[in-house]
């Protein structure tokens, strides 16, 4: 690990220490469901490690890697508690000042930063006040945009939210995406033959398919992967898309768990 990725994982717990120092409520739930937690965590990162090797099977150069993580079902018994919570968020990661929003009656914060190795990260925290309940409610989303190196950074950053930053019932959802590139623009077949190769790495089974002349799009189910979600009444885990891209003088492939939220 680079110094300076260092620097900045120490940050991160010395912000939890800080989070203790303030009282909030660190891990208000059972031994299991911290187990189940971190169980979250170990299978979305193993999903993640999984669709990076099928990538780099199919001959690409990794260009980026983008985890995603929604976390909803937080109460917090004072609006003290939630301010709390919000400054522990920005001392973690680095961020000066939210920029803020409200929608619908919920307050919507919103920052991000990068760390010295170009790491992105982008946060926003949800507070709604319904009135028919004495408390607080609140979601906590991230997005790590980074290279194929700094995985097990995004890795330890993210488990360390999970295991000491909680006083949710739910369990977080994981979204995980690869970006390559080819050298200059493969022909349509080529870029299909990538696609399957891809597919049967994993041993995808088809589930939808999109294919026109600038942009290929497969949506598929592996028994390789964890995570699992409902399209048309049919179970999918699996997006691979390809196009060629002019700014980047190459065809790029971007595979998604479970879905692709890169733009392509």
């Amino acid at each position: 690990m680079k110094t300076k990725e260092t620097g900045k994982y120490t940050l991160l717990l010395a912000a939890f220490a800080l989070i203790m120092m303030l009282g909030y409520p660190v891990l208000a739930g059972t031994a299991s469901s911290s187990a189940l937690r971190e169980q979250t965590v170990e299978r979305a990162f193993a999903d993640a490690s999984v669709l990076l090797g099928a990538v780099k099977a199919t001959g690409a150069r990794v260009e980026e890697i983008q985890v995603r993580m929604k976390w909803d079902g937080f109460r917090f018994q004072t609006a003290q508690e939630a301010e709390i919570f919000l400054q522990a968020i920005a001392k973690t990661a680095n961020i000066d000042t939210w920029r803020k929003e409200e929608q619908d009656g919920i307050r919507i914060y919103r920052g991000e930063s990068t760390n010295g190795a170009g790491m992105e990260q982008k946060i926003y925290v949800t507070l709604h006040s319904p009135r028919e309940k004495n408390e607080i409610t609140g979601g906590l989303g991230f997005t790590f945009r980074g290279k194929e190196n700094q995985v097990p950074l995004i890795k330890n950053i993210t488990a360390d939210y999970v295991r000491n930053v909680i006083n949710s019932s739910e369990l977080p959802q994981f979204i995980s995406c690869i970006r390559g590139k080819f050298s200059g623009k493969l022909e349509n077949d080529l870029q299909k033959k990538k696609a399957s190769q891809l597919l049967a790495s994993l041993e995808g089974t088809m589930v939808e398919s999109l294919e026109e002349e600038t942009v290929l799009s497969y949506s598929a189910y592996s028994p390789q992967v964890n995570t699992m979600i409902e399209t048309n009444h049919r179970s999918m885990n699996l997006q691979v898309a390809m196009h060629y891209d002019t700014y980047m003088q190459g065809t790029m492939i971007t595979a998604g768990i479970p879905i692709i939220t890169a733009e392509y």
